[in-house]
């Protein structure tokens, strides 16, 4: 959805947070929304472990079915 309409986000934004980030929100989503993807690869989640066990918030990695909600996958391809 946010593809097809990005600054349909700042109806949303504008009840939760100030006018001025709200519409701040709106232009990001517009700039950004051809990069939007429903789904996490493994790779990502492989470096996000990486780099949170080197600054010290993890002492083991989380596995990425903890992680991503892959009962979804399904539609992450719809």
């Amino acid at each position: 959805m946010l593809r097809q309409d990005p600054l349909r986000a700042t109806e949303v934004a504008r009840k939760l947070f100030p006018a001025v980030e709200a519409e701040l929100m709106g232009q990001i989503l517009t700039r950004d929304a051809k990069f939007y993807r429903p789904s996490i690869s493994m790779e990502a989640i492989w470096e996000m472990n990486r780099f949170a066990k080197a600054v010290g918030l993890l002492s083991s990695p989380v596995p990425y079915e903890q992680v991503v909600a892959t009962q979804f996958r399904g539609l992450w391809s719809e």
